[in-house]
């Protein structure tokens, strides 16, 4: 039985419908709505390419202001979906977070330390093996300001992702199919897909979809077999806030002023299994202090409750 499914359709509505509006009305209304500060400073500035993605300093602001506004799009998404959870399909709001009673924070910290000790670990490896492809890019102030920003604004961003396709897409697709498996590997792909015009893939190729179905089909595990979203909140949101504050890279979706920059990046296949093997250790980690569902249990059914 799969408690997070199960108690999604103990309560509220759930008519099929309402989750295809709710994804429209949170994703898509909430990225126009987001975005009318950045198109009117766009077009007050003469601006109508995708240049100004990477290249701010064409609408005349700094990097931290830019920021902000590339994340507006993203705080809408959120409030809209909580909005609809709240008001239209009538659920508690935990009852997309957890299929317990209680949120447990512990989880969430456990997972953002322990996938920033391991991205630490791996960027410090790959320093001492190349350390000419790192520039020291301190910036003062603006550097801090940028850390304020990002521990207030990414988890919003990261939240409303995994809130979406971890929970609000889980939840609507597995009260359909009573397999694990079919609303696990539907809402990972779709997350790493989602990824598809992202500045990372048109710079360095299609490659790197690998590592964005990767972490989507982790981050799937981790709230499926713990039948709760802490896990995958806390590890989605250090990830972000890692690649936003500490090193950045030529073609980052996050345009921002990191304290490092690396020079050549590299996206080819060994890098991606290098990748993989650090998911596989986040994994096994979480699985041995948390004990969570078997992975047999993904091609099990379960009891859907009216």
């Amino acid at each position: 039985m799969s408690l997070f499914i199960n108690k999604a359709r103990g309560e509220g509505r759930n008519d099929l419908l309402y989750y295809v509006l709710g994804v429209l009305v949170s994703f898509v209304g909430g990225q126009i709505i987001g975005a009318i500060p950045l198109l009117l400073l766009m077009f007050s500035k003469g601006v109508y390419d995708q240049s100004v993605l990477t290249n701010p300093s064409l609408l005349g602001v700094s990097n931290n202001t830019f920021f902000i506004l590339m994340m507006l799009p993203f705080v809408m998404n959120f409030l809209l979906l909580w909005l609809f959870i709240r008001f239209v399909h009538k659920k508690r709001f935990i009852v997309s977070l957890t299929a317990f009673e209680k949120f447990d924070w512990k989880k969430v910290f456990f997972a953002f330390g322990l996938w920033m000790l391991l991205s630490i670990v791996l960027e410090v490896v790959s320093y001492f093996m190349k350390p000419e492809n790192y520039v020291f890019n301190y910036s003062g102030s603006s550097f801090w300001i940028l850390v304020l920003l990002s521990l207030t604004i990414l988890p919003i961003q990261t939240s409303f992702e995994e809130l979406l396709f971890r929970s609000y897409l889980m939840q609507g697709i597995g009260l359909i199919k009573p397999y694990r498996i079919i609303p696990f590997l539907i809402t990972s792909i779709g997350f790493g897909l989602m990824h598809i015009a992202n500045p990372e893939v048109g710079e360095y190729g299609y490659l790197t979809l690998i590592s964005y179905i990767g972490i989507g089909l982790l981050l799937g595990l981790l709230t499926i077999l713990s039948d709760s979203m802490e896990f995958a909140l806390g590890l989605h949101a250090a990830n972000n806030i890692y690649s936003a504050t500490l090193v950045g890279f030529k073609g980052s979706a996050l345009t921002t002023d990191t304290l490092f920059y690396t020079k050549e990046v590299s996206m080819d296949l060994t890098s991606n299994l290098i990748f993989i093997l650090v998911m596989v250790v986040f994994y096994w980690i979480v699985h041995k202090k948390y004990k969570l569902l078997p992975l047999s249990s993904l091609w099990q059914p379960f009891q859907i409750k009216a």
